[in-house]
């Protein structure tokens, strides 16, 4: 055994999905009877024990667990990152997520940490994370987060709401069901290692009409909206959410 008996929460590159040992899913309380969160799914084995892949919103069942990021950690990362870029010609990038999300921890006050005291030579712009539970009611407290990050190299004055999922772990939003891989072992079950059209279309996160009205909000309020949308039906309610009306 790679781990023994520590827990290990392993997330994968892209952040829709982390993979953990025996001994993390104990610690977390997850079984066959633990239901899949609405955000997200516990790969199962056909008994219904899970595997040890938790997607999207199922990482966070895990994730709680977890110790946080220190300030001083995320301070080195964000130089070490800074230095490797600067390396390849970069001088500037939009962090996608300043929030807590997967294995991520919010950078917002280190970033200010080092725009402040001029470690920041970058030009670095910041996507607020919307936590797709809260709503609108988190409006004011983003534009309270954006004002108070006014720097020469650091704002923080884009949002981003996540619509979907990705297509390979089949939590994009699509128009159509996904076809669940074949599967050549005995028996065969309608819909699931058949190769078969299942009832999974993927997911999306906000609610299409209340995005039209959070995008809405959001831009009068000054903000770029940054939306994630990989699946087909998720871009098209992201486009229609974006229509001027």
């Amino acid at each position: 055994m790679v781990t023994g008996d520590r827990p290990a929460f392993l997330v994968n590159a892209d952040h829709h999905g982390a993979w953990v040992n025996s001994r993390a899913l104990t610690q977390a309380g997850i079984d066959a009877t633990t239901p899949d969160p609405p955000d997200g799914r516990i790969e199962r084995a056909r008994d219904g024990t899970p595997t040890g892949t938790l997607h999207e919103g199922a990482m966070d069942l895990v994730r709680r667990l977890v110790p946080p990021t220190t300030h001083a950690e995320m301070i080195a990362a964000l130089l070490d990152a800074q230095a490797y870029l600067h390396s390849l010609g970069v001088t500037g990038w939009q962090d996608a997520i300043l929030g807590d999300y997967a294995n991520i921890s919010d950078a917002t006050a280190a970033y200010a940490e080092l725009a402040r005291d001029g470690r920041l030579t970058a030009r670095v712009v910041g996507a607020l994370w919307w936590q797709r539970d809260r709503g609108s009611e988190q409006l004011q407290e983003l534009i309270e987060r954006r004002d108070a990050v006014k720097f020469a190299r650091f704002r923080a004055d884009s949002v981003k709401i996540m619509q979907d999922g990705v297509a390979e772990n089949f939590t994009a939003g699509m128009l159509e069901p996904y076809c669940a891989p074949f599967d050549p072992t005995p028996p065969p079950r309608s819909g699931d290692g058949c190769g078969c059209r299942t009832a999974n279309a993927g997911l999306s996160f906000v609610d299409p009409i209340a995005l039209r009205s959070h995008v809405t909000q959001l831009d009068a309020a000054g903000f770029q909206v940054h939306v994630h949308a990989i699946g087909d039906r998720a871009v098209r309610e992201a486009l229609d959410a974006s229509r001027r009306r």
